[in-house]
């Protein structure tokens, strides 16, 4: 009986351990495959999306979303110039999101080409989305995103002055620039909203694109 029991248990490990080795080597192909995935969209990106220091344009720019489908847009042309401004306009789910998504190198480009500077901040580009991301930190974090507070070298003064600008200098009567609090849960999306112009006038980028 015992010799039974040992022989029952040493063929279930044998299971056991074909069932993981099955797993294991799915887990491994899919990993390959996301990786070969990865490596293609960062191929396309890059391929698409140059350096240029004094616009913003799309030549003859087709978009489409990752997992594939119709094109969204077709043949999208368009340059807009340093301290040129444009406005892209229509209805619910047209693809103006979509425009900014590929314009931030989130999206591969299935066609043609995007000029911008590359660099994002000061002098470079600013993306603005409809609600700004909350970083982790203090209050003065949420005004120098995406610069961190070990590379700040600015001036608090002129932080405190933007809180003004931006009519947030209220939350002065109950917090300082060090202090840390769960943002997301204490801003309002007006007042997230507001952080964001507020990120744009801190920064002065040459190109700021904002997303509704």
């Amino acid at each position: 009986e015992q010799l039974m029991l040992v022989l029952t248990s040493v063929l279930t490990l044998g299971q056991s351990f074909g069932a993981m080795a099955g797993t294991g080597r799915r887990v491994a192909e899919l990993m390959d495959a996301l990786d070969a995935l990865a490596a293609k969209t960062k191929e396309q990106r890059g391929a698409a999306l140059t350096e240029a220091a004094d616009r913003v344009a799309f030549e003859d720019v087709t978009v489409v979303a990752p997992h594939g489908g119709d094109p969204l847009v077709e043949h999208l042309s368009f340059a807009i110039p340093r301290k040129g401004d444009l406005v892209i306009m229509g209805p619910s789910g047209c693809g103006k999101s979509s425009i900014l998504r590929v314009l931030a190198g989130l999206w591969p480009v299935q066609g043609g080409r995007i000029e911008r500077p590359l660099h994002m901040g000061r002098g470079g580009t600013l993306f603005l989305p409809q609600r700004p991301y909350i970083a982790m930190g203090s209050l003065r974090a949420q005004l120098i995103y995406p610069e961190t507070e070990e590379a700040y070298k600015g001036d608090d003064a002129q932080l405190l002055e933007l809180l003004r600008f931006i009519d947030l200098d209220y939350l002065l009567a109950q917090f300082n620039l060090d202090s840390v609090a769960t943002w997301e849960d204490i801003l309002s999306v007006g007042e997230v909203q507001r952080l964001g112009f507020a990120r744009v006038f801190y920064h002065r980028p040459a190109f700021a694109i904002l997303d509704e």
